[in-house]
């Protein structure tokens, strides 16, 4: 099976990929600034920039999942009158 074959089959892939970029180097930035801060510079109006940045895609990304519309086959469908076409249930 190719690599390519496997990204396909894993459901959400872009969404997984954002999440763990965003995630990552949203630390790193924290962990920069922590370290110039340690330095003597001060560094709060930078970080604010860049978690700003990450948390807005997050929430972007987390809005295109809430809202999206889903597909509705007609096998997930239910019917009381396909359930029922055996017998009639009120006869007597």
């Amino acid at each position: 099976m190719k690599l390519t074959d496997k990204l396909r089959a894993v459901p959400h892939l872009f969404a997984k990929a954002t999440v763990v970029y965003c995630v990552a180097f949203a630390t790193l930035a924290s962990a920069y600034a922590l370290y110039k801060q340690g330095q003597g510079f001060a560094m709060s109006e930078a970080l604010a920039i860049v978690l700003g940045f990450f948390g807005g895609e997050l929430l972007l990304l987390c809005l295109k999942t809430v809202l999206k519309k889903e597909d509705v086959s007609k096998s997930d469908t239910f019917s009381v009158k396909e359930e029922f076409d055996d017998e009639d249930p009120f006869e007597q």
